[in-house]
């Protein structure tokens, strides 16, 4: 049973005419004839009354064309939504995120692939990155958004790096440090610090900096949340450490360069044996363009 008989057959019977039938599909009548004929056969049963002058359905045939109608149109729906797929006219996305998600280069290209691609639905997970690295392995997540991997990480996974991010010290308006041109870590002891929870990778990173240092600063605070975390400094309740790109447009806050300088490396990770929906594809697509611009 081929699905060109069954189009053949469900046209034969909504016409009511195999040489009607024939002119609507662009194809002979003896084609239309043979077809509809050899379903009959394979079927053992008759489909179709051709003793009047019009063609009728027999009662087999009325059951058949129902069913038949309904897979049909089943097909057609199905192939529909594939090729809205194929085309990104649909699509859905599940990427994981960390606390830091916001800093220019991530922000960028989320909106950049939202502007190409608006019906491809993307739903965020916002976790640590060593949470976010075991919910990619478990296929939990199409793609997530981490910096500074490990050389063992980055054997297990696609990495496409994003542009680096310069760390500065983060302080009040009116806070004292606001008006140095820069700052080392080591003046940075008598300071009382606002930093994540001790869980977070960006928060281990910067405490080995400050180990290597020799000048651990006092944690007044730990927070999950950036936002609640810059919301405290602005207040002059502590300073602390952040990307440059998640101080520099918050009017209330000050960037203070470090001297030597420290950088993030963000990037986009995906398995490498994973199976790329078409959305996961255009998403990959503009992230690699992004990470060789």
């Amino acid at each position: 049973m081929e699905l060109r008989q069954l189009e053949y057959f469900l046209m034969v019977s909504d016409l009511a005419s195999f040489t009607r039938a024939a002119e609507r599909l662009y194809v002979s009548q003896p084609a239309v004839t043979n077809a509809v004929r050899s379903l009959e056969e394979e079927l053992g049963i008759q489909l179709l009354d051709r003793s009047q002058r019009k063609v009728t359905l027999t009662a087999e045939g009325k059951i058949f064309h129902r069913h038949i109608q309904n897979i049909m149109q089943g097909i057609s729906t199905t192939l529909n939504e594939i090729n809205d797929l194929k085309s990104h006219n649909r699509g859905h996305l599940v990427i994981g995120v960390t606390p830091l998600a916001g800093i220019a280069s991530t922000s960028r290209l989320l909106a950049e692939f939202r502007a190409a691609y608006p019906n491809i639905n993307i739903c965020f997970a916002e976790h640590d990155v060593g949470q976010l690295l075991e919910l990619l392995h478990a296929d939990k997540l199409d793609f997530a958004f981490v910096f500074d991997l490990t050389e063992q990480e980055r054997t297990r996974l696609n990495e496409l790096p994003l542009p680096r991010e310069e760390l500065m010290v983060c302080c009040a308006r009116r806070h004292a440090l606001s008006r140095r041109n820069s700052i080392t870590l080591a003046e940075l002891t008598e300071e009382s610090f606002i930093l994540m929870e001790s869980t977070c990778l960006f928060r281990q990173i910067l405490v080995k900096h400050f180990e290597e240092a020799d000048s651990m600063p006092p944690v007044c605070m730990e927070i999950a949340q950036v936002q609640l975390l810059k919301s405290l400094v602005a207040e002059n309740a502590g300073i602390s450490i952040l990307p440059e790109s998640l101080i520099e447009h918050d009017g209330n806050l000050s960037a203070v360069p470090l001297t030597p300088s420290i950088y993030l490396h963000p990037s986009v990770v995906y398995k490498t044996d994973k199976l790329l929906s078409h959305a996961a594809q255009a998403f990959e697509e503009m992230a690699r363009k992004g990470a060789q611009s």
